[in-house]
């Protein structure tokens, strides 16, 4: 597994457009994201298929009424991912999510299995990165 450290999820090119500031990775397009506002964990998500896509519509206007989503100021938040297979992904979103308890999080997981947990924190140690959480 490998994580980012958290960035600003655009940054400003040349022309002053806006651009993805985080792309892909190009072995595992899978797993985790952290949103931070203000220094502190507001949104913990997952995502089995491309990873990169789901995390960026948080930054982006949303028009499906039927479909709750957060959404955070560009300028203002930052982004942290975390690459990993899909299963792995699963797990590190309830630990997260249970351990961190984030605002906008709607999923709030009271009894997650020891088992589990314990599997998650193995995860956590083995993740590759420049910055705690």
């Amino acid at each position: 597994m490998r994580a980012t450290r958290y960035v600003k999820p655009y940054k400003k090119n040349g022309k002053g457009e806006l651009k993805k500031q985080v792309v892909s990775n190009p072995e595992i397009n899978t797993g985790v994201y952290l949103i931070k506002e203000a220094g502190k964990i507001v949104y913990v998500g997952y995502s089995e298929t491309h990873l990169d896509k789901t995390a960026y519509r948080h930054f982006q206007t949303w028009q499906d009424f039927k479909q709750k989503r957060a959404t955070y100021n560009r300028e203002k938040a930052t982004i942290k991912f975390i690459f990993c297979s899909p299963a792995k992904a699963k797990i590190l979103e309830i630990y997260f999510i249970d351990k961190i308890k984030p605002r906008d999080n709607d999923i709030i997981y009271k009894h997650v299995n020891p088992a589990l947990k314990k599997r998650a924190k193995e995860l956590v140690k083995t993740i590759s990165e420049t910055d705690p959480f």
